[in-house]
């Protein structure tokens, strides 16, 4: 659904350009995925869109508090009983974009989708908007073995007894419901 979502948006931002026209105010996303299935990662290839598609100077995501204008503001782990201080955040947000002229857009991410659904539901900031929603499907413990292995030997040596099985049983050990 990501790759999706980018499609359009590049297929949308070089209509804007051919036209002549900026992209207009962007809605946010509203981004649910257990565990493991790469909300951050999400939101990292949509900043690169983004900047790709010339809308931010930066591909980089911002996760400072407050959060600045200017690129893709990441916010991730949402819980429900802090909704009032997201709202006065994207509400800030969105003033600084506006009075700047420096667009802004957030992804809001959460493990569960009716958490985030619940939150978006309570800020009235985002509401206006009207958020895209995507939902990440959950990687096999497999996958997430492979994923793990691969990062990990990206950085450091690991002995020839570490395999994708034993990564694998260690994930489905630890981190399976």
């Amino acid at each position: 659904p990501v790759k999706r979502w980018i499609a359009q948006f590049m297929d949308d931002a070089l209509r804007f350009h051919a036209a002549g026209k900026p992209l207009p105010a962007s809605r946010h996303l509203l981004l649910s995925g257990k565990l493991g299935t790469g909300r951050r990662t999400a939101a990292t290839l949509i900043a690169q869109a983004f900047h790709a598609a010339g809308v931010f100077q930066t591909a980089a995501l911002s996760e400072d508090n407050p959060p600045k204008a200017g690129r893709v503001v990441f916010l991730d782990k949402v819980k429900a009983d802090k909704a009032k201080d997201m709202n006065k955040l994207v509400e800030a947000l969105n003033a600084q974009s506006e009075s700047t002229g420096v667009p802004a857009f957030i992804v809001l991410a959460c493990r569960d989708a009716h958490t985030l659904t619940t939150v978006a539901g309570q800020m009235t900031t985002l509401q206006k908007r009207e958020p895209h929603k995507l939902a990440l499907q959950p990687h096999s413990s497999l996958e997430l073995a492979k994923i793990t292995l691969q990062k990990v030997a990206a950085k450091m040596t690991l002995g020839r007894d570490v395999t994708v099985a034993l990564v694998q049983a260690a994930i489905e050990h630890r981190w399976c419901e």
